[in-house]
Order: structure tokens, then sequence, then C-alpha cells
């Protein structure tokens, strides 16, 4: 869907975005956080409010939205740019007289407040009534390891409704609970490595899988020990990369994912996974 596209967005009322998190989280790169990226960002927003020209209340300064999404090229890691979509979705459609109520955002808990900060406050110059930040951990509510996210929810009138945090206890939940190991199994966070001079291990360490674990990442024997997926999927770089789904119920998942759909691996230089909906899916995007 496209801004410009009005027939196809005049009963929009609400608006999600989830930007990318690797620039962001510390189980990705950070580049996002480097003072070029969070000066680019920072710039960025500010374009962004001054072409919709505050929501309306200013005149537009006459910057494309194609215009502000270049900016991001400035950045180590263009895909950092992304959290500006939130203003430019937002804003876009407040401009042209859309029925939009509220945005919503989802990205690691790594955003720096500066970036919240001026998110919110362009957001209160387009006239919007309230904005709230959030930030959970999957681990509080019953997942296996902890996925530490800030939630952003911002309405145009009125208050935001409720709150994002459940009132419900959740018990905590292991890795082995999550996987059905038994009791004193340890996971090798880096695999198996050589010996050094000493005669030592060459790096890494072990936690136990009778507490909540974190996000996993490239290399840990975890994967390995859990399944393998058939032999026509291919494998991705390191170790996780291609058994992802097998270790879905680590995020809470089931162990074949969400309903109608089948894991694909992106291209090599990736090194990801990610859904897409498959020959059973009774719906598309």
């Amino acid at each position: 869907m496209r801004l410009h596209r009005l027939a196809q967005s005049r009963w929009t009322v609400g608006v999600i975005i989830s930007p990318p998190w690797p620039a962001w989280s510390t189980a990705g790169k950070r580049a996002g956080l480097t003072a070029q990226s969070l000066q680019v960002l920072a710039a960025m927003l500010r374009a962004a409010g001054e072409a919709a020209g505050r929501g309306g209340y200013r005149e537009r300064s006459g910057t494309t939205w194609a215009e502000v999404r270049a900016m991001a090229a400035a950045m180590p890691d263009p895909e950092a740019g992304l959290v500006a979509e939130v203003l430019i979705w937002a804003l876009g459609l407040q401009l042209h007289g859309e029925t939009l109520r509220w945005v919503a955002m989802e990205q690691s808990a790594n955003l720096p407040e500066e970036v919240r900060e001026a998110v919110s406050f362009e957001l209160a110059l387009a006239g919007w009534s309230q904005q709230q930040w959030a930030e959970l951990d999957a681990a509080d509510y019953g997942v296996a390891t902890h996925r530490r996210r800030v939630f952003f929810m911002a309405v145009r009138y009125g208050r935001i409704p409720g709150s994002v945090r459940s009132g419900l206890p959740f018990a905590e939940q292991t890795l082995a609970d999550a996987l059905g190991w038994a009791p004193g199994e340890r996971v090798n966070t880096r695999g198996t490595r050589g010996l050094d001079a000493n005669g030592r291990p060459k790096g890494g360490n072990t936690f136990s899988a009778d507490k909540t674990g974190w996000c996993l990442r490239q290399g840990q024997d975890l994967v390995p020990r859990v399944g393998r997926l058939p032999a026509d999927r291919g494998r991705g770089r390191g170790r996780t990369a291609g058994r992802i789904p097998a270790v879905l119920p680590l995020a809470g998942l089931g162990a074949d994912g969400p309903q109608g759909l089948a894991y694909e691996r992106l291209p090599a230089d990736r090194g990801r996974w990610c859904a897409r909906p498959s020959a059973r899916s009774s719906w598309a995007p």
C-alpha cells in the first residue's frame, strides 16, 4: 500500500510498524547505535515531520517520502533508518485525511531514549494526544528465552486504552521445559572449539538449560541437538541458521511454527530465515 493510493487506505484506522532489529539489538551489529546513525536518524525524523507539515498544522517542506527514506543511505546500516517509517506512515496518512486513530511499533529495547523522544515529539507537534513507550521481556510471559522489546503506541484522540502489561501471572519456563529435556543439561554457547597452547578451550562458555535462556545465536550447540531439517532445506551459515524451525518452542511458538507458514532461507549473504505463506495457508498478505 502506498500513501497516494487513497482509495485503498481511506478506512485505515491503525498502523503497526515493526522495523528490523539487528541494527539496535545486542544480538546484531548495533550499527544503529553509532553517533553517525543517531545523527542521521534524528535528521530523518525531523524531515518526516516537516514533509508532512507537522500533520497539516504547518506548511509542508516539499521533501518527498522517497527523499526522507533516501537519507538512511548515510548510515553504516541503512536498516536503522526504518524506524522513521512510524512517522512516515502515521503523519502521511494523517496528512491525507485518513481515518487513522492509532499507530504502534515494536523494536529492540536497545532503541535509545533520544530516538524515542524524537518520535514522540514529532507526533506531539502533529497534534497526537498521547504516546506511550513500554519495555517488555518475553520471559515474563512464559517464554523460555529472554527477548526484551520496546513497544510504542500513540493515539490521535483521547487516551491510550488499557495497558500493554498483563495483570496475569505467568510461570517461568526453562529451556529444558520447552525442549522436553531432562534436568542437568548444559548448552555450549560457541559449539565445539579447539584447544589453546595450554590445553584450554578457545573461548566460549556453557550455561544450564534448567533456567530461562537468551536469544539464540549462530554457533550454539543447542540447535543441532534439537533436530534437523529435511535435506532439501540445505544449511545456512553457522550451526543455528539451518535449523531455526527446530527451536521455535524457545520463541513461544509451536514446533511447526505459526499455522499456514513455512520457513525459507534468505540469500546466503544474509544468513537468516523468515516465514512465508505456505501452500496450506488460507490467507495471503
